[in-house]
């Protein structure tokens, strides 16, 4: 189930600043990398942000209510876009789409699979991507009615925070969407955005263009969208401050308080 990062929880941790000097938790809000569009209304407004927990492996999207019609992450340490071929973290047997065993039932812990509950017109999964589109007919196909945890849809389309399934959670899988193996050397960085040109948050970030970001469209706003794969941490929160014993000497002083109370009620 998604679990809101933020700068307070220590499973999703949110903490440090980018290459170019912005806060995470100033990315987290959208803003930073806003919606680019001519289409009227949308440019400037806060786009949709990916967390990525370096420590658990948990990728997560908040499409912070933006009718999400595809989604794309890439990852890859080349420079060209990605190919069924291409070694990747993502556990997905390369050149396959299992349809069957990435879309989630509505209902049951044991049916949550890679994507929210519905019908995908378009899945691209293999090792290196992880991307699917709704509807290419502006017809909203997700399901809207499921248990907590097996959809992210309140209107047909992509709109409300999902997290991809990852090792060690709640779900009925054996293994995540990231190969554990593989996390050790993972970087934010290499979460690249091909196939868009001249996009204004191509290097917003700081990390070279188009880097630790992923692509999304929005139904009726023209345009891809770049958006933002924060990092985030699981860690230990900290321990409460200890509270230290009195000493010999304040001991001494209260007690010589005590005495000097003791003798002011005598004299009275």
């Amino acid at each position: 189930m998604f679990n809101a990062p933020s700068t307070t929880n220590y499973n999703n941790l949110i903490s440090g600043s980018t290459p170019s000097n912005l806060t995470w938790e100033y990315v987290a809000t959208g803003a930073a990398l806003p919606v680019r569009s001519t289409t009227t209304g949308w440019e400037g407004q806060n786009g949709a942000v990916a967390y990525f927990n370096i420590t658990t492996g948990q990728l997560q999207l908040d499409p912070r209510g933006l009718n999400i019609s595809l989604f794309n992450f890439s990852y890859t340490t080349g420079n060209t876009n990605v190919a069924h071929t291409t070694p990747g973290p993502f556990r997905y047997a390369t050149g396959t789409s299992p349809t069957s065993n990435t879309i989630s039932g509505a209902t049951g812990t044991a049916n949550q699979k890679t994507l929210p509950a519905g019908t995908w017109t378009l899945i691209s999964a293999f090792q290196a991507r992880v991307a699917g589109t709704v509807s290419l007919t502006r017809t909203p196909t997700l399901t809207t009615t499921y248990d907590s945890g097996n959809g992210a849809s309140t209107n047909g389309w992509f709109n409300a925070p999902w997290s991809f399934p990852y090792a060690g959670d709640a779900a009925g899988t054996t293994s995540g969407l990231v190969d554990s193996t593989a996390l050790s050397t993972m970087t934010i960085n290499n979460f690249k955005t091909f196939g868009v040109s001249g996009n204004a948050n191509r290097n917003v970030l700081g990390y070279g263009d188009y880097q630790s970001t992923f692509q999304y469209t929005i139904d009726g706003v023209t345009g891809n969208q770049v958006g933002a794969v924060i990092p985030v941490t699981k860690t230990q929160p900290p321990a409460p401050p200890a509270v230290p014993e009195p000493s010999t000497l304040v001991l001494a002083g209260l007690a010589g308080l005590g005495l000097f109370a003791v003798g002011a009620r005598r004299r009275k």
